[in-house]
């Protein structure tokens, strides 16, 4: 399944505008996945990037419109000695968490994954989108 694909059973697209998270992507929770994407770093320790978004298009931080709450995940990875930058495009293995998380009355996040492990992708034109983690 991808993001831009319409939820299953419908016609509707599984990346919307509204307030509803589709059951497509609920029934993700808790899962081990492989999602592709682009990096936006947000913490660093040592000299890696322990914390970044990952967005499903490389200008939807700073160059092109703000990306909505359902267009990114936030990514928490174990100290690494890997140093992404702005925009480079990855896989991220992990386990997906659903659902709205605030903190102190502010919307954080609907989706975050809690990395096992990230990796580079050498190519320029990335498909992004879920991908059934292997074991």
């Amino acid at each position: 399944m991808r993001l831009s694909d319409p939820e299953p059973g419908t016609q509707r697209q599984v990346l919307m505008t509204d307030d509803v998270i589709p059951e497509a992507i609920r029934g993700l929770d808790g899962r081990r996945i492989l999602i592709a994407g682009y990096v936006a770093p947000l913490r660093t320790q040592g000299r890696g990037v322990t914390q970044f978004l990952l967005a499903r298009d490389p200008l939807s931080c700073c160059f092109g419109p703000s990306p909505q709450m359902n267009h990114w995940i936030q990514v928490t990875l174990p100290r690494t000695e890997q140093r992404f930058r702005m925009f480079q495009a990855v896989t991220v293995v992990g386990t997906l968490s659903v659902g709205e998380l605030e903190r102190n009355g502010s919307l954080q996040s609907i989706y975050r994954l809690a990395g096992e492990r990230a990796e580079l992708m050498s190519d320029i034109a990335v498909p992004t989108g879920l991908l059934p983690a292997a074991p």
